[in-house]
């Protein structure tokens, strides 16, 4: 009779140590690898392709903007620079001028800011694209 209940308690710790196990199993799931197809990948190629046709479109306005800003401000300094009595610092009174200016000053501050900005992005794409090419 002891050898009997011997194997019944033998069994009743396999069976615990089993689902002891067991659950150790359950409780690591496994981690399954996600691969890319072709298509996935040309896909998002054409998606960078568009992105940076629109990042193109708008460095270019941004460039026009900037030149007519800069054109207009040489203009001012060469045309006073020249002694012409038609230009506008000759011609305005000092509430335009004062106007004027401060309405330069806010796109100097702003040509400022836009510069920080474009250096911080510069570096976070130089980083990512170093990052791709490596």
């Amino acid at each position: 009779m002891k050898k009997k209940y011997g194997y019944y308690g033998l069994a009743l710790i396999g069976v615990y140590v089993a689902c002891a196990l067991g659950q150790e199993f359950i409780k690591s799931p496994k981690v399954k690898k996600v691969y890319v197809s072709c298509q996935q990948y040309l896909e998002l190629a054409g998606e960078v392709t568009m992105s940076t046709n629109t990042f193109w479109g708008l460095c270019s306005d941004l460039l026009q903007s900037a030149f007519a800003v800069q054109q207009g401000s040489l203009s001012t300094i060469n045309m006073h620079l020249d002694g012409e009595k038609d230009c506008f610092l000759q011609q305005a009174d000092k509430v335009e001028r004062t106007d004027k200016y401060t309405k330069l000053m806010r796109i100097k501050q702003e040509f400022d800011r836009c510069n920080d900005e474009l250096r911080v992005m510069k570096q976070r794409l130089d980083g990512l694209i170093a990052d791709f090419i490596a």
